[in-house]
């Protein structure tokens, strides 16, 4: 929050008894109207909306008796000079009467009040009288009184103030043109501290009750620097407020809302406590920041997620319930996890696009992850099963899980790497790596590789690619060593892309111990790299077409006993079905 202030409103309050009555505005020759203070409120700290009061009296210091109506008005200034379009005008009252040469009336209290509108600073008190009317012999300068120090200060603090609980601030931010309320509940001090040209909110004994909250008139967006609490926090709700700069709660927090964050800091959170057992928060857009917690996040929302410097942006939390993105991402995550069987991340979803970031998911299981947008140079590392990962389209991107329920890329693939690591409990009870892959699009130059068997897979096209279940090295087999397990594939289709005459299968490669069913649409048996095609040691079911002949060469039955030599049962031109003994 900026810390250059304005102050432009005027308070009237309730007026005294007129020393005497009053009369409509006189020009009169020879009066000179002079005010001076009687009593002055004690200096000390005053919070908004104190009330305090002051005495002043008036005297006519001309030759001629005065007739005439003013208002006489008190003002906070920070320089001690009146003006009035800066200074707060802290209370008034208009009165008139007459006053005879060298008469003083010494009684005139004014009641004054610590408007909201005043900011935290040091200030003098100034009173002043306007006439109504024109005074010819006035000398000006004795219309005002100025305290000789100091007499109000007004601290830059809310929350628990003194025995004062659930205190209010309210400053002018004229960067933003609005104004700005800080609450504080739960007995928790909290403190603006000048930053540069913005202010920290520190707050002080903070605990679980504690809720801060921050509120600008007509929702502007205000900024603050940095933001720290030295114990947990209930909530801090912001939704209007850019963090500059970092934020730092020792203990547990409840609830977080801010508006943007950026600019290469940090959130960190610490433990849970037993009552704050999960943060949930939302923030709008975030860019070249990261966030630490050591309590498990509930719920994460944002905008976006940008990174674009050199420092990667990392997410760590122990779990992460639901994390939900708007637009783009680019943060890391690495979750810590505990319990393997517990759910370590719980929903993902990523509206836009997911950027070369890495994710980490360290212990635990996934539930889902769900990207609209393309999935570019992103890592995955997922010590635990992923029920649901739906990506919209991969690029460069790297994916690691112990398995997958079900994985979906309803586009293309293109120079990834996909693989499934559960390990078969034995080399002939495998388990499965992923039991049902779709790609509705082409995977281009992509791998795909399980640990242990696959189950239902239907990919659009297939250039230059390879999908293998447990198989020793990247080529396709020619041996029985060249098996790890027996693995298998209980359906492998390549389906096609509607409406595109290209061919669907070329240069690349299919193999498990069984491929209990295969369907390959629009081979191009010319394809390179040579040799490609199909091994395994059992194929029941096996359809095919070329790209150049729709024809479907059918055969029920594939095994060792009716192959023509012994590596081999079918080659076409570079394209090879290998039935391996």
């Amino acid at each position: 929050m900026s810390q250059s202030l304005a102050h432009k409103t005027r308070i009237s309050l309730p007026l005294p008894t007129p020393f005497f009555e009053a009369l409509e505005p006189r020009v009169l020759l020879n009066a000179d109207l002079a005010i001076s203070w009687v009593q002055i409120p004690t200096a000390g700290e005053y919070l908004q909306r104190d009330k305090l009061q002051a005495v002043v009296a008036i005297t006519n210091n001309g030759p001629d008796k005065l007739v005439a109506s003013g208002t006489l008005q008190v003002y906070a200034s920070l320089n001690g000079t009146l003006e009035k379009g800066d200074d707060i005008l802290l209370g008034s009252i208009h009165s008139g009467g007459s006053l005879n040469a060298g008469e003083t009336v010494h009684d005139l209290g004014i009641k004054l009040t610590i408007p909201t509108t005043m900011n935290p600073g040091i200030y003098r008190l100034i009173t002043t009288v306007v006439p109504s009317g024109t005074i010819t012999g006035d000398d000006p300068s004795n219309n005002i009184a100025v305290t000789p120090g100091p007499i109000v200060t007004l601290p830059a603090v809310f929350g628990k103030v003194g025995n004062r609980n659930n205190v209010k601030l309210v400053i002018f931010d004229d960067v933003a043109d609005t104004s700005v309320t800080l609450s504080l509940t739960g007995g928790a001090t909290g403190t603006l501290v000048p930053n540069g040209d913005l202010a920290d909110v520190v707050i002080t004994n903070s605990n679980p009750a504690s809720v801060l909250t921050v509120r600008t008139l007509h929702n502007a967006i205000v900024p603050v620097q940095n933001v720290a609490a030295d114990g947990s926090l209930k909530t801090i709700d912001a939704p209007k407020v850019d963090l500059k700069g970092n934020m730092t709660v020792v203990g547990a927090l409840g609830s977080l809302t801010l508006h943007d964050v950026a600019d290469g800091h940090t959130l960190s959170i610490g433990p849970a406590s037993s009552s704050l057992v999960a943060t949930t928060i939302k923030l709008n857009d975030v860019a070249e920041a990261s966030l630490t917690t050591q309590m498990p996040i509930k719920s994460l929302t944002v905008a976006n997620w940008l990174d674009t410097d050199a420092t990667p942006d990392v997410i760590t939390a122990p779990a992460i319930a639901s994390l939900k993105s708007t637009g783009d991402f680019e943060a890391g995550l690495t979750i810590t996890g505990g319990n393997p069987a517990a759910v370590s991340l719980g929903s993902a979803k990523i509206t836009g696009d997911l950027n070369e970031a890495t994710w980490n998911i360290n212990a635990g299981r996934v539930t889902t992850i769900q990207v609209g947008g393309a999935a570019e140079e992103w890592t995955l590392n997922s010590a635990g099963r992923i029920n649901t990962l739906t990506l919209g389209s991969a690029v460069d991107a790297a994916i690691t899980a112990l398995s997958v329920g079900t994985m979906t890329v309803t586009h293309d693939i293109t120079t990834s790497t996909i693989l499934f690591t559960q390990a078969a409990p034995s080399p002939d009870v495998p388990a499965t790596g992923v039991d049902k892959l779709t790609i509705r699009g082409t995977a281009d130059h992509t791998t795909i590789n399980s640990r242990s068997s696959i189950g239902t897979v239907s990919i659009g096209a297939m250039a230059v690619s390879s999908l293998y279940a447990d198989i020793n090295g990247p080529t396709l087999p020619d041996s029985a060593d060249d098996f790890a397990s027996h693995a298998s594939i209980k359906s492998m289709t390549i389906a096609g892309i509607k409406g595109s005459l290209l061919p669907a299968f070329t240069g690349s490669s299919i193999a498990a111990w069984t491929i209990k069913k295969i369907t390959l649409r629009a081979v191009d048996v010319a394809g390179v790299p040579a040799p490609f095609g199909v091994a395994g040691n059992s194929i029941p079911s096996y359809a095919r077409s070329d790209a150049a002949d729709p024809l479907k060469r059918k055969f029920k039955s594939l095994t060792p006993a009716v192959l023509p030599n012994p590596a081999s049962l079918l080659i076409d031109g570079n394209f090879v079905i290998r039935l391996i003994g």
